[in-house]
């Protein structure tokens, strides 16, 4: 039996892209693709099949090691089609307007990418899709795969319309060529950050219509969709749920323990068990999602350090340049001067 390092799979129809990308550049198909291919026609032998994660994992890195170049998943994830999406993009995309079919991608594209969960967070004029690191971090080339294929999806759905992005977020490193990250996503990249992130403008997607409007249609994959989602893996994403909650209740600033267990859907008391029997410290995450967001505003030239630090939830300003300096070993304004 394979031994996965990580939980959790994507759909053998992904394969599909794989092997378009493969045939476009005369690569060799990876060996871990052929096993889940008919020999002859190169499509999937059971579109109902899960391909475990880490070999996954594997397959990209087998192309990368066949085509090494910067942004590989970015040039991988160009052949992705709506159909490699499944029953995902045919849901999602038969209601009527981009605004309304977001929460129906985020909720079921376990279907097509079953690993660390997906979010969405809707916040003046930001829409912010995202993704934790609960599952593990698999590295830059495949979660720039993974969220360059989504961007793609939604491009697809949306066609011949167009749809920009303010700004995406990745918690690696900053890699030796950023550029093709920003041509690609035509908007500003930023890494180091908490969670892998992609964010939209609300009053864009708003106005975008879909063609493919069908609410019968709409009816009927939803119970089926349903079916195939009950049939996942079931995960305890119990971290992943706190980082979140801490995130929202920060730029909300009511930061306390009791506003985060009322986010999350339970008492105080459960999440406190929670985090003993987690061995979490409550205080550690805060001030790590704290930190995250500090250097994601400190690259934002237009914001102040008095600024930043209210948006943390800090009463005053000496109190954030303190903890910042204990957190990296420097000042924010050094910080800045560094980056920009």
């Amino acid at each position: 039996m394979y031994r996965s390092q990580y939980v959790g799979s994507v759909s053998t129809s992904l394969l599909m892209m794989i092997v378009d990308f493969c045939m476009s550049h005369k690569l060799n198909i990876p060996r871990g693709c052929l096993m889940y291919l008919n020999k002859n026609t190169l499509q999937p032998n059971d579109l109902t099949e899960r391909i475990p994660f880490q070999i996954w994992s594997d397959v990209l890195e087998n192309l990368y090691d066949q085509h090494p170049i910067d942004g590989l998943g970015l040039e991988i994830a160009k052949h992705i089609q709506l159909a490699h999406a499944g029953i995902l993009s045919y849901l999602a995309f038969s209601k009527s307007k981009l605004s309304k079919a977001i929460p129906d991608f985020v909720e079921y594209n376990r279907l097509v990418y079953d690993f660390n969960l997906m979010h969405f967070h809707i916040e003046n004029d930001h829409v912010e899709l995202s993704w934790g690191d609960c599952r593990g971090r698999p590295g830059l080339l495949v979660d720039e795969t993974a969220i360059a294929l989504f961007y793609n999806i939604i491009k697809q759905a949306v066609y011949p319309l167009k749809i920009s992005l303010k700004c995406l977020n990745f918690i690696y490193s900053i890699p030796k060529n950023i550029k093709v990250y920003e041509k690609y996503f035509e908007c500003p990249v930023f890494f180091n950050a908490q969670s892998t992130s992609i964010t939209f403008s609300f009053s864009e997607i708003e106005k975008i219509y879909l063609s493919r409007a069908d609410p019968i249609l709409y009816r009927l994959l939803k119970k089926q969709a349903d079916r195939l989602i009950g049939q996942l893996d079931v995960y305890d994403d119990f971290e992943q749920r706190l980082y979140t909650s801490i995130h929202y209740c920060i730029k909300q600033k009511i930061i306390s323990l009791n506003a985060v267990a009322k986010y999350m859907g339970v008492s105080d008391q459960i999440l406190r068990k929670k985090l003993l029997d987690t061995g979490i410290s409550f205080n550690k995450v805060l001030n790590k999602v704290r930190e995250s967001l500090a250097k994601r505003y400190l690259s934002d030239q237009r914001l102040n350090i008095a600024e930043i630090a209210d948006l943390l939830g800090y009463s005053e300003q000496s109190v954030f340049q303190r903890a910042f300096k204990n957190w990296t070993g420097e000042t924010p304004l050094k910080f800045r001067n560094k980056i920009k």
